[in-house]
């Protein structure tokens, strides 16, 4: 416990709470709430939504779900420790100390959104009470950001092809191995890039998974071919 907190508590510990109480406390986790970040997990599944790790320790604020292609973060944010306006609640024992523990909290929460927001990413926040609407909010996040993917790439094929066959030499050959610049899984290079556009395959789980990228946006990993599909 930070000693700013300890400060707020009388004598720097708890006291005045319950044995029964200290116990449901103690046994709430962080991470694995079976209330939230379990059952948004089997609503992702469910939901055929693909492509996504948990808590990833390169991405700042260790998001519950992250789509490393598309760059999205979603946080499954508990009302209690994270202030929800509609169901959360001070504890009246120890008042001080847990109002200052989950407004804390709720600062941390904003300067990691923004953070993330500023290095180009995604962000859904979602409270427990509504952790249903996670999947809804994902998934329209990422149609609009492969839309953005494909589209994007289109232009810069239209582009280089307008000026000319000897502007592009390609960059990536089939069967290289190449990985997102700002991270993700390996990939496999279907064919060579054309135009500056990369066409790849991967594995999302036991689902192979294909994509277009700009050669910009890969770097890469190894020379020697990837995984084949499953026939």
């Amino acid at each position: 416990m930070e000693k700013m907190l300890r400060a707020l508590l009388p004598g720097g510990i708890f006291i005045g709470v319950a044995a029964e109480r200290s116990r449901r406390m103690a046994a709430v986790r962080g991470k694995g709430n079976r209330t939230t970040e379990v059952r948004a997990r089997a609503m992702l599944v469910a939901a055929g939504l693909r492509g996504w790790c948990i808590h990833p320790t390169d991405v700042e604020g260790r998001p519950d779900f992250y789509f490393p292609l598309e760059r999205l973060a979603a946080f499954i944010d508990g009302c209690f420790w994270h202030g929800c306006p509609r169901c959360g609640h001070v504890p009246r024992t120890n008042s001080r100390f847990w109002a200052a523990k989950i407004e804390r909290n709720r600062d941390r929460d904003r300067r990691t959104s923004r953070l993330l927001r500023r290095q180009g990413m995604q962000v859904v926040r979602v409270w427990e009470h509504d952790v249903g609407a996670v999947v809804g909010r994902v998934r329209e996040i990422l149609a609009c950001c492969r839309t953005a993917t494909v589209a994007t790439t289109h232009r810069s094929r239209a582009a280089l092809m307008a000026a000319g066959p000897e502007v592009h030499m390609a960059k990536f050959k089939e069967g290289q191995i190449v990985t997102l610049k700002s991270g993700g899984p390996k990939m496999t290079v279907m064919t060579d890039a054309t135009q500056g556009a990369v066409h790849c395959h991967w594995f999302g789980g036991k689902k192979l998974e294909h994509g277009i990228f700009r050669e910009g946006e890969l770097e890469l990993v190894a020379n020697e071919p990837g995984p084949k599909p499953e026939k």
